[in-house]
This record gives structure tokens, C-alpha cells and sequence, in this order.
């Protein structure tokens, strides 16, 4: 939307109101991607080219697939939007004979956000001895959601359960859970990312796992503009008119 009146764009911008939606992204398929890294080796994944991709309307898509490294497997169910969240499923499973760390980032390009927005995650997960040795364990280092992820200011990523170990034992297979999920939620500005519009989110996930065993997280990162008090929609009007009446007087006057 383009506002002409300059007098009046100056008080929509300084009430802080949303520019939601101001950017543009592929209508084809919302472009996310990711990068799981262990042992030192990275590896990068475009979500839109691998395995399945299901559109489910309304700009939504979902990403199916799976991947087997020489160290560990991934599997994915995941759906993502522009307007924006990321939520679904993530599978890891160790595959080497020693505890791992793993290092999981996903991104996502979003219609621009250029004012005051909330930001919710949610972290539920699985963990169980796949290896069959009868027990299992897992240390959560970090989750983050991420504002820019390419570049975040690490006082806008949002922190749930670092730190918190997870273990299960008594025999072959057995399993813990973490459920409900964990929930957080907070809010920012412009003045919190230098003024410049939000373009970007993502997840950051970076745990130690067991030897031989399988984790699952499920997860969900999402922003969702503040409304506008109707206060400030009224003043903005009032103003509006003010300066067509001015401008009406003084094209009468001439």
C-alpha cells in the first residue's frame, strides 16, 4: 500500500504500525532450507527439492523426506509458511559408535515484518534406544528461534530448555518423552533489529546424542504481527483529514 500524503506516512511510521506482507517472495513453493552438521562436516539441505513437497494451500507447504549420512540419519516432516512459522517433525538418529553433537539450523525467507511483532515457540521431543543397548541419552545445548538467521542478534533468539538432559533405562528399546511441549513467547520492535525489517526466520537446534539412539524433535517457530490500537488508526485519520482540509484552503485562497 502506498501512502502519498507525507504527513501522514510520518504518523503511521512512528506509531509503530506493522508493514506486514511488504515484501515479496516465489509464489512456486516458500524456499526453506537447512544445514545438520556432526563430526565437524556440514550438511546443507534445500527442503524444496528434496524427497516430498506437498502444497497445502494458503501459502502453506509441507516437506517430507529422509536422508542417511555415513554418521547419522535425518527425517523431516515439516510445513512452513511465509506469512510466517515453521513447525513439524525432526528425526536424528546416531549411527557411530560414540556420543555426537549435532548442530541443526533451518531458514526461512518471510513476507517482511517492519514493526512491533510477537514471536511463539513450542519444543516437545522424543528420545529413544534405537541401538538396543538399553538406555539412551540426550543433552539439549540449545533451541533458538531465530529473527535473520543468516546474521541473528542473539537478544531477539528466543531460548527454551538449555541445558536440560534427557535419559531413558531399564531395557532394550525403551523410551522417555518430553510432552506437553515447552512454550515461550515474546515481543520486538524495529529498534530491537536497528530498524531493519525482519526478513527471515528460523530454528536452531544443537544437542549431544547417545551413541546408536534416536531423537525427535517437534517443534514450531512463529511471528505474528501486533495490532495497531484503534487509538492511533483514529488519530491518523484525524490528521488525514486536517491536512486535506489545509491543502482545500489554501487551493481555495489562491
Amino acid at each position: 500500500m502506498t501512502i502519498r500524503n507525507g504527513v501522514l506516512a510520518g504518523v503511521v511510521c512512528l506509531a509503530g504500525i506493522p508493514a506486514a506482507m511488504a515484501g515479496t517472495i516465489d509464489a512456486s513453493v516458500t524456499p526453506l532450507a537447512g544445514t545438520v552438521s556432526i563430526g565437524g562436516w556440514d550438511t546443507d539441505f534445500d527442503f524444496t527439492t528434496s524427497n516430498s513437497v506437498i502444497d497445502q494451500g494458503g501459502g502453506t507447504f509441507g516437506y517430507m523426506g529422509s536422508f542417511s549420512g555415513s554418521n547419522w540419519d535425518f527425517g523431516w516432516d515439516v510445513t512452513a509458511n511465509a506469512d510466517p512459522f515453521i513447525a513439524g517433525d525432526l528425526t536424528f538418529t546416531n549411527t557411530t559408535l560414540s556420543n555426537q553433537t549435532f548442530n541443526v539450523v533451518l531458514s526461512l525467507p518471510i513476507l517482511q515484518e517492519a514493526g512491533l511483532v510477537n514471536e511463539t515457540g513450542e519444543l516437545a521431543l522424543t528420545l529413544s534406544d534405537s541401538g538396543g543397548n538399553g538406555s539412551a541419552d540426550l543433552t539439549l545445548n540449545q533451541w533458538h528461534g531465530l529473527i535473520n538467521p543468516l546474521a541473528p542478534p542473539p537478544d531477539l533468539d528466543m531460548a527454551l530448555l538449555i541445558g536440560s538432559s534427557f535419559n531413558c533405562s531399564g531395557g532394550s528399546g525403551c523410551a522417555t518423552a518430553l510432552f506437553p511441549p515447552a512454550t515461550a513467547s515474546q515481543q520486538h520492535g524495529p529498534a530491537d533489529h536497528g530498524g531493519n525489517p525482519v526478513d527471515s526466520i528460523g530454528i536452531h537446534l544443537n544437542f549431544d546424542l547417545s551413541a546408536g539412539d534416536t531423537a525427535t524433535f517437534n517443534t514450531r517457530y512463529e511471528l505474528t504481527a501486533v495490532p495497531v490500537p484503534a487509538a492511533v488508526w483514529l488519530f491518523a485519520s484525524g490528521l488525514a483529514g486536517l491536512v486535506g482540509v489545509a491543502r482545500g484552503q489554501t487551493r481555495h485562497l489562491r
